[in-house]
């Protein structure tokens, strides 16, 4: 992401957060944009986190990041694309949902996200143990 991709997603967020939904429910004004950027925001603070322990520099690149970490577990590109693709519009639903929803339609919510990823993990898996048998 470049200086306009990020410039643009910091104002979005700012305005979102200043606006809110529902002037009264300040805690979801501020978490429904985290959430609905949870995964590039884990991938940032984990690799900031990640660099400070091991000592290296902040702006050093890696390949630790959550996609190369996907790609040295056997997943392919599309098949790790597909899966943050998965999680990202999971967390943009549940903040949608808790927007506009009650408590339980959330946690349904939650939930059934929460199976259908571990689904979605479990039948990758099996895909590429599949190909890497019929590969030899």
């Amino acid at each position: 992401m470049g200086d306009v991709g990020s410039n643009f997603l910091g104002f979005t967020l700012s305005i979102v957060s200043i606006l809110g939904f529902a002037k009264g429910y300040t805690i979801i004004a501020i978490i429904v944009p985290i959430l609905a950027l949870g995964v590039p925001l884990f991938d940032t603070i984990f690799a900031m986190v990640r660099r400070f322990v091991k000592g290296q520099p902040m702006l050093k690149p890696d390949g630790a990041h959550i996609h190369h970490r996907l790609l040295k577990m056997g997943l392919t590109q599309r098949q790790a694309v597909l899966l943050l693709y998965t999680i990202t519009s999971v967390l943009c639903i549940i903040s949608v949902v808790l927007i506009s929803a009650d408590i339980w339609k959330l946690l349904l919510l939650i939930l059934s996200a929460i199976c259908f990823v571990i689904l979605g993990i479990i039948s990758m898996k099996k895909t590429s143990k599949h190909e890497n048998i019929e590969s030899k």
